[in-house]
């Protein structure tokens, strides 16, 4: 399912994120977006967008975002092997990220969790297209409507 030679990102912590062949270019992206990390000014590992503002740009509920995210990409720890399969061990979510780095190694990989490869694969489907579309689509207007919103609060304080 997934090719480990296609479009490798080392992030820090040494988390790879591998593009999933043949999805939706809108999988990929979300993928990428839900794992990204960079410093802050601190040099602290962070989390480029919070669920809250993946959910603001792409409608995404937080319970379902992990599930978009893996239908895209899979994040993967270098060097390092999944118990169960002896496969990559690719990671569920970034709770598994942050519990690895405090020292808390997964049972198995994405692949080994049947029941979460099953809704990761709904994904892939026209239906569930449809919804990250009306998602995004419902996502854009209610930032327009915060945005009208706002700008109307300004006018009546200003006026």
């Amino acid at each position: 399912m997934v090719d480990p030679r296609l479009s490798t990102l080392d992030e820090p912590g040494h988390l790879s994120v591998v593009e999933v062949v043949g999805v939706a270019d809108d999988l990929i992206a979300f993928g990428h977006r839900y794992w990204a990390r960079s410093c802050d000014d601190d040099g602290v590992e962070i989390w480029c967008h919070t669920l809250s503002e993946l959910y603001a740009w792409e409608g995404v509920p937080f319970g379902r975002a992990p599930v978009v995210a893996a239908a895209g990409v899979r994040a993967v720890l270098a060097d390092e092997r999944c118990p169960a399969c002896g496969g990559p061990l690719s990671l569920r979510d970034r709770e598994t990220f942050e519990r690895y780095l405090d020292g808390t190694a997964p049972e198995h990989c994405v692949d080994c969790d049947h029941l979460f490869v099953s809704a990761v694969v709904n994904q892939s489907s026209a239906g569930a297209a449809r919804r990250r579309a009306r998602d995004r689509e419902r996502a854009a207007h209610q930032r327009a409507v915060e945005a009208a919103a706002e700008q109307w609060v300004g006018l009546v304080r200003s006026g």
